[in-house]
This record gives C-alpha cells, sequence and structure tokens, in this order.
C-alpha cells in the first residue's frame, strides 16, 4: 500500500477543459506548487494516479491540471475528492510545523493534571474573508463528546509526533477533565 498523505480537497472543476480547483489547509504555500504527481480519490485505498500537468495558485486555490482528466464532466466526477501525495515526495517539515495528517488520532493530554482527555479528531482552518488562513481549530473528541480550541500557542504547550501525543495546557474553561 502507498504511503499516501492528504494535502488538499478537490473544490470544483475549473473551465472547459478539466482543470480542478482545489483547497488546502496550506494556502499558496502547499505542496501544489511541486509536486508532479497527485492521487485523486474518496479514500487513500481508492485512488487514481495522475501527472500535473500545470500548477497554479489562484485567490480561491489551486488551479490544477491533471493527466486523464480532458473535460469539465470528468472534473465535475471528482468534486468533493480528496487529493494525496506520496508521503516520500513531500518536503521536510520545519521545526514546530507538522502535516495535518501526522497530528490526527494523537492523544491530547492535559498538560496540568498529566490525564489524557481525548483524541484529535480533525482539524479545520479557519480564514479571513482573503482567504488566507489565520489559525486552525483543533476538534478532540472526548468521552463521545466533540470540543474545539484554536491551535495558538495558549492551548498547545507541546507536540510529540513520534509518540503521537499533543499536550494542551488552560483547559480549565474548556473541558473537565476526571
Amino acid at each position: 500500500m502507498k504511503d499516501l498523505v492528504e494535502i488538499a480537497k478537490v473544490s470544483r472543476p475549473h473551465g472547459f477543459k478539466g482543470a480542478l480547483v482545489a483547497k488546502t489547509d496550506s494556502g499558496r504555500d502547499s505542496a501544489l506548487s511541486y509536486l508532479t504527481t497527485l492521487f485523486l480519490g474518496k479514500s487513500p485505498d481508492l485512488t487514481t494516479e495522475h501527472q500535473v500537468l500545470e500548477s497554479a495558485w489562484m485567490p480561491k486555490g489551486w488551479k490544477l491540471e491533471l493527466s486523464g482528466i480532458t473535460s469539465d464532466a470528468m472534473a465535475k466526477s471528482y468534486r468533493t475528492f480528496s487529493i494525496y501525495a506520496l508521503r516520500k515526495d513531500l518536503a521536510p517539515v520545519a521545526e514546530n510545523e507538522f502535516y495535518i495528517h501526522d497530528l490526527l488520532g494523537s492523544s491530547v493530554v492535559d498538560s496540568y493534571s498529566q490525564k489524557i482527555c481525548g483524541t484529535l479528531a480533525s482539524v479545520e482552518p479557519v480564514s479571513t474573508q482573503s482567504n488566507d488562513i489565520q489559525q486552525d481549530r483543533w476538534w478532540i473528541e472526548s468521552q463521545g463528546n466533540i470540543f474545539s480550541i484554536p491551535a495558538t500557542s495558549q492551548y498547545i504547550q507541546k507536540i510529540d509526533v513520534s509518540q503521537k501525543t499533543i499536550w494542551l495546557k488552560n483547559l480549565s474553561d474548556i473541558l473537565t477533565v476526571e
């Protein structure tokens, strides 16, 4: 099985020749600027491989022209599909940067009590009117409930990707850890 990482979602077709518009959490800084092979599908196990013929940043997302997608009708069939890349093709992340894919499913620990208070279930990008990302909102599943926090240093104390553990602070206003 390929080691695929979700990097974007197809939002809509662009034009009549099969181009797609993709939304990413990283905006203009996306790996879509340099990748030459992408995989489209509803899940990592159900993808089709495409060569990137052209990628261009636009204010509302990335315009992608991919091999094998040659008409508006074909492009429409990919609407809402995820876009994946091989992990080996992605640039290494800098210190204190992470791929969302690597954080999902991490145990969330209250730094004060050292007790597990949930699991990181999803990440929602929060954007301004200009579509530039300000901060993410992290959704944490805890004992059948879900709560969210802004992904800021006010709440995040430490992240250990290799141990899949996130330590949060200042949680007393959000949740009671038993």
